[in-house]
């Protein structure tokens, strides 16, 4: 069973669709992940004998026209790119029963994330570091070539398969929230006031602002993850979302000299050149950012990760109970404890928990990157809060005023009545 979202937002409950064939064309295997809105299952097409990997809409987004539309521009923006280090898109359809899918390539290895939780305090040595960064910048320079913005790149979108000779292939994956910066596909499906991405990897003038994403926001994303792969750490931390998010607007990170690692002086402040606050005073080009990856990685001794992946010899029935997709068993390792400790000290990233997250309502946010007295709905609470205090003591001044007036004689009772009546029996 794997979970999903209905029209509603209440949770519901899907069946695997391990085992159906669609369309006579492709025959779903056991899933390999599973998100909102879709689950990506290793499958075969039959009459290629290839394997592919195939996205599917969950069932109970079939009548959300907007989910589909989604769908549908997911589909079409990922068609429109060519290059080694993005997914392929081999194929879109729909079935007679309205499921909508989308075949791309199958992947051997990991995502980032997962390969990164695997090193020694989630640190990669800098020149692999460098290599790796400079391929997702290649990603992403092909897909600003096509006035295409990613709008959510952090580590558990950039897949890294191990499957030419045990060398690292970054691909960029997940394009779910991308849109084309010019000659957009379809109507807006994103409403006024939302801001789409994850909160710990968000260009901070999109916090402050409800200015469009554009590829130099890509780039901030591309350096806080390479800042993450050098430090094992986020560059910016809070207790809440907010207050992370706050710092990422208004702090500066944390150097990245820890001597442990010996991270090159041009590579750290290059990297805090990714993370600057003013998207002007970022690099523009990501091809240029590629360049400048590899430039320092050729001043490195290449470094191999400390495990291997080995993909599973190809399978005769891919749907009959094992996957393709190779998952290594290296032993899992602490992450540093500081500087300050994740919320969850069992996770190599801080917040990771909260990198879930993908749309949001903006004006929910726009405190943390303004004054508090610019707020109006501060001023509305604020002017509650007294109205209900001066309510209040006026309600107890005038308990005050009208309170039982004093009287010279107590009212009468059934045994002292002749002595309230002031005189003595006769």
């Amino acid at each position: 069973m794997t979970l999903a979202y209905n029209e509603s937002g209440q949770e519901a409950a899907t069946e695997s669709l391990t085992g159906r064939v669609l369309e006579g064309r492709y025959a779903l295997g056991l899933p390999l992940g599973s998100g909102g809105m879709g689950t990506v299952y290793a499958a075969r097409q039959i009459r290629l004998e290839r394997e592919v990997a195939i996205k599917v809409l969950h069932p109970g987004f079939v009548r959300n026209t907007e989910a589909a539309a989604r769908f549908l521009r997911e589909a079409k923006l990922l068609s429109r790119i060519r290059h080694p280090n993005v997914i392929q898109l081999l194929d879109y359809g729909e079935t007679d029963d309205g499921l909508l899918y989308c075949v791309m390539e199958l992947l051997v290895g990991s995502d980032l994330e997962q390969l990164q939780a695997r090193l020694p305090h989630g640190r990669m040595p800098w020149p692999g570091a460098c290599d790796l960064l400079a391929q997702i910048a290649d990603g992403l320079g092909a897909v600003h070539r096509r006035d295409i913005v990613h709008r959510d790149v952090k580590p558990s979108n950039c897949f890294v398969s191990f499957e030419a000779g045990n060398e690292p292939i970054v691909k960029l994956l997940d394009f779910g929230v991308a849109r084309a910066s010019r000659g957009d596909i379809g109507p807006a499906l994103t409403q006024a006031g939302l801001l789409i991405g994850t909160p710990s990897h968000i260009a901070p003038e999109l916090l402050r602002t409800q200015h469009p994403a554009t590829p130099t926001s890509d780039i901030y994303s591309l350096g806080v993850v390479a800042y993450r792969l050098l430090s094992g750490r986020l560059p910016f931390f809070g207790d809440t979302m907010f207050s992370q998010m706050q710092a990422a607007c208004f702090d500066e990170p944390d150097p990245l000299d820890d001597p442990d690692q010996d991270v090159p002086v041009e590579l750290q402040e290059f990297v805090l050149k990714l993370l600057d606050k003013d998207p002007t005073q970022r690099p523009s080009d990501a091809r240029a950012v590629a360049e400048r990856f590899r430039v320092v990685a050729g001043r490195g001794t290449p470094s191999p990760l400390p495990f291997e992946f080995t993909a599973h010899a190809e399978l005769d029935e891919p749907i009959a109970g094992n996957t393709v997709v190779a998952v290594p068993q290296p032993e899992l390792h602490t992450p540093s404890p500081s500087p300050p400790p994740p919320s969850d000290p069992t996770l190599p990233m801080a917040l990771s928990s909260q990198d879930s997250i993908e749309e949001f309502d903006l004006d929910e946010l726009l405190i943390v990157a303004r004054p508090w007295h610019a707020d109006r709905r501060l001023w509305f609470i604020a002017a509650l809060v007294l109205g209900v205090v001066g309510l209040t003591l006026l309600v107890a001044l005038s308990d005050e005023r009208t309170g039982p007036s004093p009287t010279s004689e107590a009212a009468p009772t059934e045994n002292d009545g002749p002595r309230m009546l002031g005189r003595s029996r006769p």
